[in-house]
């Protein structure tokens, strides 16, 4: 059975650890054994982990060239919001699940001067814009990884610029961008993985 990034396993505990494989458990009660250097004791790692845009950014580009699928959220394939969820869980943070719930966390910031005021971790937000017949709708996310760029999942996984002088420049991302939000650091940054409830 295949692990993916981000899996969550019990350890077996009537299970016997054979080498450096840990026995484990899975969700549906199928048991087996991971090789500890793939793995993390969850509860020691919850407290450790702290958001890091070096870290994002470098998962980010692991992830290169994964395909899209409506509703992924595997690092086998993922949408867009379950790529940027997913960024964002490596570094500790529970993102909401859909790019229009994600909009509305963290801070907003200011989009006038485009990408010179953003920083690594920011998360980019298109779409329609509201209008007198129809509101706002937020279509797509990506994560903003510094000099004009962000990465996001739009069919693969894959940079464009908002520079439009750079040869990954798509005028419909810089037409149709709606919102920055900065979720690190924010006064509405996600909560974390270790002070959840849910993984507690």
């Amino acid at each position: 059975s295949d692990m993916v990034m981000g899996g969550i396993v019990t350890v077996d505990k009537n299970g016997k650890r054979k080498g450096s494989s840990i026995p484990i458990e899975l969700p549906d009660g199928r048991k087996g054994f991971m090789n500890s250097k793939d793995c993390r004791n969850f509860k020691e790692w919850s407290i450790e982990v702290r958001p890091d845009t070096v870290a994002m950014r470098d998962c980010a580009f692991n992830l290169f060239g994964r395909p899209y699928l409506w509703g992924g959220t595997s690092s086998k394939a993922m949408d867009c919001s379950g790529f940027t969820k997913s960024l964002y869980m490596m570094s500790g943070l529970i993102l909401s699940r859909d790019a229009s719930q994600q909009v509305a966390q963290g801070t907003e910031i200011a989009k006038e001067a485009v990408w010179k005021g953003l920083k690594a971790g920011d998360l980019l937000f298109f779409g329609r814009t509201a209008t007198k017949e129809k509101p706002e709708r937020v279509t797509h996310v990506g994560m903003y990884i510094g000099d004009s760029e962000f990465i996001h999942n739009s069919a693969w996984i894959k940079t464009n610029s908002l520079d439009s002088s750079r040869t990954n420049y798509k005028p419909y991302y810089h037409t149709n961008l709606l919102h920055v939000r900065r979720i690190i650091g924010s006064s509405n940054q996600p909560v974390s993985y270790r002070a959840h409830p849910w993984y507690n």
